[in-house]
């Protein structure tokens, strides 16, 4: 969904500035618009990456596989 994109694409801009507290509620709210934006959840493992929750992060990056196996 495009709308969930957009959003994400918000949070993305505030995470790659420093702001991943911020960030994560745009990725949180893309993920409530539509659980299959893979570009949401890719970035929500990138939080947990650099929160060192590594079990949340794997979760996030293997529903990226599972939306698009082939990306």
């Amino acid at each position: 969904m495009v709308e969930a994109n957009h959003v994400a694409e918000v949070g993305s801009s505030l995470f790659f500035h420093g702001d991943a507290r911020r960030a994560k509620l745009f990725f949180t709210r893309a993920l409530a618009i539509d659980d299959n934006c893979l570009s949401a959840h890719w970035l929500v493992g990138e939080y947990y990456s650099n929160e060192r929750d590594t079990k949340s992060a794997l979760a996030h990056y293997h529903r990226c596989i599972e939306i698009a196996p082939d990306r």
